[in-house]
């Protein structure tokens, strides 16, 4: 999260994200845009 800091960060700074926090972050992100995408392609198949 936005608020965690390392040891060894700078006073202010976010700790630099770990692989695994990169991947999660790209997971929630598709799963926020997969609901849109899907309800879409309902629509264009329902309007074919």
């Amino acid at each position: 999260m936005s608020h965690e800091r390392g040891p060894a960060a700078p006073r202010g700074e976010a700790t630099p994200p770990t692989p695994e926090h990169r991947i999660l972050n790209r997971v929630k992100r598709h799963f926020l845009e997969w609901a849109d995408r899907y309800v879409e392609m309902r629509v264009r198949a329902i309007e074919k």
